[in-house]
């Protein structure tokens, strides 16, 4: 074959290697431009035709699990972003990304796996750093997650996020002047940060300064009014106040932002006990347990709700429940639940 040919061959090879390479690229852009737009479905169009192109592209893989991420395509988003390492095996923010998801799947330990890993790649990445100690914080490892706050902090000391999230888990330390310090802080860091009003206003009212808490909870609101948490802790707030009926206006707000708030309806069900209204508060117990049946107290608080529409049977079970489901860390009402049996007793003797 002639020499002068085969350089022909070879000059098109690298030409049409160099054009596909351009191509991708472009894609690759394009993609990441429609889901920076919330166009998550268009994104996934452009980034697989890229893939078609060169399906070794770990951005391609990362962009896409990122918006399938968006739409809720779970096992879709775990399966791009493990070709994504796989293709680029060196990039710590596909083990954060794919970390997150994993938190959002409730799956910490395989979580951590991911945190750590990224940190073993860049023992300098702050976000590591804090989403570590997020899932820490998830399962109750609060002196780890303390540790990992710590350590994004001097990465990143002017981090209004980081302090916030550091002050909610001191809370759960009982370290509460700390945690007023970080949330104080992370306000003057960012005024607009409106989880960190919400946060310290939910220190204000364990602390039983429940006016001052609503005050914090207005500016969180009004900061963000599409915030379901800082409409259900107002409610608590103004609870405590034995304000019940606006307790409840904001109970009903947090549901309407947010249907399966299951904290919401059972503080939307205290509030209806208050009101002797026995019958809605129950709905309202039961609902909470429809959503999150690892949760005792919902179940303790529906004892009393039957107990008070006078089925003693119903009233133990759910008592029963929440004694098995909350160990021994946890202690239902045994005088409410005596009473019950008491009830059920007093039944079978009238029966007789």
């Amino acid at each position: 074959m002639d020499m002068r040919f085969n350089k022909f061959l070879l000059g098109l090879a690298v030409l049409s290697t160099t054009t596909a390479f351009a191509q991708v690229n472009k894609m690759g852009e394009l993609g990441k431009a429609l889901y920076n737009k919330g166009k998550y479905d268009s994104a996934i169009v452009v980034l697989s035709q890229g893939l078609k192109i060169n399906a070794y592209d770990a951005n391609l893989y990362f962009y896409r699990a990122n918006a399938e991420n968006q739409l809720k395509k779970y096992d879709e988003a775990l399966e791009d972003y493990a070709l994504a390492y796989k293709y680029d095996p060196k990039n710590e923010l596909i083990l954060i990304n794919r970390g997150n998801l994993k938190v959002e799947l409730k799956k910490y330990a395989e979580a951590l796996v991911d945190y750590s890993k990224a940190l073993e790649i860049n023992p300098k990445s702050a976000e590591a750093y804090h989403f570590r100690g997020s899932a820490y914080d998830y399962i109750n490892r609060f002196t780890e997650a303390l540790n990992d706050y710590n350590m994004a902090l001097k990465l990143e000391p002017k981090n209004s996020m980081f302090y916030d999230n550091r002050g909610t888990t001191k809370m759960n330390l009982k370290q509460f002047e700390g945690a007023m310090a970080d949330f104080d802080m992370a306000i003057k860091l960012n005024p607009k940060n409106a989880s960190a009003y919400n946060n310290r206003g939910a220190l204000k009212n364990e602390q039983k300064h429940h006016e001052e808490a609503i005050k914090d909870y207005d500016i969180a609101i009004s900061i963000n009014p599409q915030s379901a948490k800082a409409f259900n802790n107002r409610g608590r707030a103004k609870d405590d106040l034995k304000k019940f009926n606006e307790a409840i206006a904001d109970y009903n707000t947090a549901l309407k932002l947010d249907p399966n708030n299951s904290k919401a309806y059972n503080n939307r069900g205290i509030s209806k006990l208050e009101l002797k209204k026995y019958k809605d508060a129950l709905a309202d117990f039961l609902k909470s347990i429809s959503l999150d049946k690892d949760n005792p107290i919902p179940y303790n608080n529906a004892g009393f709700a039957y107990l008070k529409l006078n089925n003693g049977k119903k009233a133990i079970e759910n008592y029963d429940m929440a004694k098995k489901i909350g160990g021994n860390g946890y202690v239902p009402h045994k005088e409410y639940r005596d009473l019950a049996v008491k009830l059920v007793a007093e039944d079978k003797q009238n029966k007789k």
